[in-house]
């Protein structure tokens, strides 16, 4: 986890917190077929005070590839439409009584028709901005991969999110909210697709 202070802004100090970010999924090249798959996640933003831009992002996977040239970007990250992906992204609250989490508001799609990313075969980032007073954001994303789909590039699609302070607060204040922002999957591992299938 990184904790940055910069300088600027309205407020003395611009106050930033970027966890690490989260693989959703790889997806290699030359892929076998792949039902839906859905990952979910979430992102505490228990602080009305704090805003979280959350990100999908769709990445070319360069590590292990040393020396080859890096992908020429943008490129279509459906690879023709043999790769889908979907978001449904809402607020929740905890019910003190049971102690479950029960979705409030949706902000990205519905739970019975989810948004199709991306909105552009070019746009390798999705990103939402939510304040919200809600307990946490929850979000389920769905892969589908097409029989006979094959990929120039091995994809990572990492979960990124940056959190901000929208009022003044003092930077020893930020210091004791930032250990509570603590995005993480939820009851799912990431999807890891080599060459002939899942």
């Amino acid at each position: 986890m990184s904790l940055k202070r910069r300088s600027g802004g309205t407020n003395d100090g611009v106050k930033v917190f970027e966890p690490q970010p989260l693989r959703l999924a790889h997806i290699d090249t030359d892929l076998g077929p792949l039902a839906p798959a859905p990952i979910y996640f979430r992102v505490p933003t228990a602080d009305g005070r704090v805003q979280a831009k959350i990100a999908i992002v769709a990445a070319p996977d360069v590590s292990g590839q040393t020396g080859a040239p890096v992908p020429s970007i943008p490129f279509d990250v459906t690879f023709g439409g043999t790769v889908g992906v979907t978001l449904w992204m809402c607020t929740r609250e905890c019910d003190e009584g049971s102690g479950l989490f029960l979705p409030m508001t949706n902000l990205v799609g519905t739970f019975a028709t989810p948004q199709v990313l991306p909105f552009d075969s070019g746009l390798m980032v999705f990103s939402e901005s939510v304040l919200s007073d809600g307990d946490d954001v929850f979000g389920m994303v769905t892969f589908t991969v097409a029989a006979g789909s094959e990929q120039q590039n091995p994809m990572n699609w990492l979960l990124n999110v940056k959190y901000t302070p929208v009022v003044e607060m003092s930077y020893e204040e930020w210091c004791r909210l930032v250990p509570t922002f603590n995005p993480e999957l939820i009851g799912s591992t990431i999807i890891d697709l080599e060459p002939g299938g899942p």
